[in-house]
């Protein structure tokens, strides 16, 4: 995808692939890692005009992902979820040490009927250079028919629509921070680039067996906010562009 980011603009590629796989309990908890990799080709032009004379700070960024999924009932139809999550986010070239972000969520839920359950909890995402991000948030797991679900995990939610034969269409729309720790050759030596955004989609996933799902996706960048900081946490550049569209492809890998 593709967003002006005023003077300058900025086109990004992205791949990733994901493993998952359920954790033996332990009593009454239930418990899922998963384990997860992305990485970010940046191309930015004329970045120089926009940043008083600035070369392009990242070109390759590689963020992995280590979660952890908690679940315990609570009695009376009431559920605790947690999910907390270690990343290593940043320039290929960057230290790995340096590169270190932790986040996640906690809920409390409640089942209302068989069909629904509702919950509240809280979001915090650690950022490089700056506060860490922390807002409520409220969750929804609804089988509205036999072939059609509402679900939400986290900053996130997801409706999805059996089609038959291991297919099923989705709309969904997440919040999504990203932050890369840069490399000390960059132009802006061991400083922080974050590149926030909501990205809202259709597409659809094809799950020929448990452990298998290929899935497609078209949509747009919504609120986004793309900032680059010093390694004293000072905005160096800011810029929040239109919405872009993106096409997406992803394989999910189940153990």
């Amino acid at each position: 995808f593709a967003a002006d980011l005023g003077a300058a603009s900025l086109a990004v590629t992205r791949g990733n692939i994901g493993i998952e796989s359920p954790l033996p309990p332990l009593g009454e908890w239930r418990f899922g890692a998963d384990l997860a990799s992305e990485w970010s080709w940046y191309d930015f032009d004329d970045l120089p005009a926009a940043a008083g004379g600035l070369t392009s700070p990242l070109a390759h960024g590689q963020s992995s992902l280590l979660g952890l999924s908690l679940v315990r009932p609570l009695g009376d139809g009431w559920t605790f979820v947690g999910r907390p999550v270690i990343a290593f986010s940043g320039d290929t070239e960057a230290e790995v040490g340096d590169s270190v972000l932790f986040g996640g969520f906690v809920t409390i839920g409640r089942r209302i009927t068989d069909a629904l359950s509702l919950s509240v909890g809280v979001y915090a995402a650690e950022q490089f250079e700056e506060d860490a991000v922390v807002f409520p948030i409220a969750g929804i797991q609804w089988q509205i028919d036999e072939q059609t679900r509402l679900a939400s995990r986290g900053p996130g939610l997801r409706l999805t629509r059996g089609l038959g034969e291991g297919w099923q269409a989705f709309l969904e729309g997440t919040y999504r921070p990203r932050d890369y720790r840069l490399a000390e050759d960059s132009s802006v030596p061991g400083g922080a680039l974050s590149d926030d955004s909501i990205p809202v989609s259709l597409g659809a996933e094809w799950q020929p067996r448990p452990a298998f799902q290929f899935s497609i996706q078209v949509g747009a960048l919504l609120a986004r906010s793309v900032e680059l900081r010093d390694d004293s946490g000072d905005s160096v550049f800011e810029e929040n562009p239109d919405a872009s569209a993106f096409l997406g492809f992803g394989v999910r890998i189940g153990l």
